[in-house]
């Protein structure tokens, strides 16, 4: 059985996010926590997508943060404090400029959809990034990696699967909207 998503979202707030980037190759991503080395081997994944089968069918090594969000299949939006919004639609340099204004700003909150998943994270210099389904379609939105090697994985339709990583998922509703803040 899953924990409550506050359990395992809530040691995030407080964190500041970095190195947070974006890549047309695996969309957004972003560390919190203290950095090490990580090491994905290539492997096979079950996808309607070319690009991300052959992403993973090669190695890949970066610097990670014991917290790594990485967005998958959402439809993303970040409004800055002075209330200019950037999508995965937008200009490269928009894009690079709006992310690096991101980079460095703390978690303070975490409010997530039943039904769609829908989620929206909020930070402490005036940041809101919110993450949609793309299509109505069945997809994983995003995972959240943890430190004792768990992935939170939030799907399109609401339901969730707390597993170590190198386990099948298991999914489950979620039944409530879910807020975590400071």
């Amino acid at each position: 059985m899953t924990p409550p998503l506050n359990t395992i979202i809530e040691p995030l707030i407080g964190l500041p996010c970095w190195h947070v980037q974006w890549d047309v190759n695996i969309n957004l991503a972003m560390n919190f926590g203290e950095p090490s080395l990580s090491i994905r081997e290539p492997k096979q994944i079950q996808t309607d997508s070319s690009r991300l089968r052959e992403v993973f069918s090669y190695r890949d090594i970066t610097i990670r943060g014991e917290w790594f969000l990485w967005i998958l299949q959402s439809y993303w939006k970040l409004t800055l404090r002075e209330g200019t919004s950037t999508t995965i639609r937008s200009g490269q340099r928009q894009m690079q400029q709006a992310l690096a204004r991101l980079d460095g700003q703390r978690l303070l909150g975490v409010m997530i959809m039943p039904i769609t998943g829908h989620t929206t994270l909020s930070f402490d210099l005036g940041a809101q990034l919110t993450l949609r389904r793309q299509l109505k379609k069945l997809e994983d939105m995003w995972i959240l990696y943890t430190p004792e090697a768990y992935a939170l994985t939030m799907r399109s339709d609401g339901h969730v699967s707390y597993q170590p990583i190198d386990q099948d998922e298991q999914w489950h509703p979620i039944e409530q909207r879910t807020v975590i803040s400071t």
